[in-house]
């Protein structure tokens, strides 16, 4: 099933341009090369983590108009926000669990994800994992 995905050109979720491959150190993600949003799958880890790994030179222009829908399986994406103090948000689709990260999104989010392994840093392990609990089963 993860192979006919990868295998298959995508369309962004945000603009309709067809997505790029990009190998990070433990994930294959999809940019949009015109507005610079990301795909990133569920398998593929931590959606901070992917962020902090990507390079900032894709580009931010505009493609066509995108329907915000999931490139994998075509069901409608839903908005979540980023953690963090902005009102920036990323698509998660109901049904696969892969997230769009439009462009204006990542600093945040690799913002977040550094705040969040900073402040784990001064827990111990019983809170680290009640935390990681509460976020897998969405109580956060």
């Amino acid at each position: 099933m993860v192979a006919g995905f990868r295998d298959a050109s995508q369309r962004c979720p945000g603009c309709a341009t067809v997505l790029d491959s990009i190998e990070l150190r433990a994930a294959l993600v999809e940019r949009c090369p015109a507005c610079g949003g990301v795909w990133i799958d569920w398998f593929d880890g931590n959606l901070g983590a992917v962020a902090r790994q990507l390079d900032d030179h894709a580009g931010r222009g505009g493609g066509g108009q995108g329907t915000l829908a999931c490139p994998r399986c075509q069901r409608s994406l839903l908005p979540e926000l980023v953690p963090g103090r902005g009102a920036h948000v990323f698509w998660r689709c109901p049904e696969c669990a892969g997230s769009f990260v439009p462009h204006a999104s990542l600093e945040e989010l690799a913002v977040a994800a550094l705040r969040q392994e900073a402040a784990e840093q001064h827990l111990s392990l019983r809170q680290r994992l009640a935390a990681a609990l509460r976020e897998l089963l969405g109580w956060t």
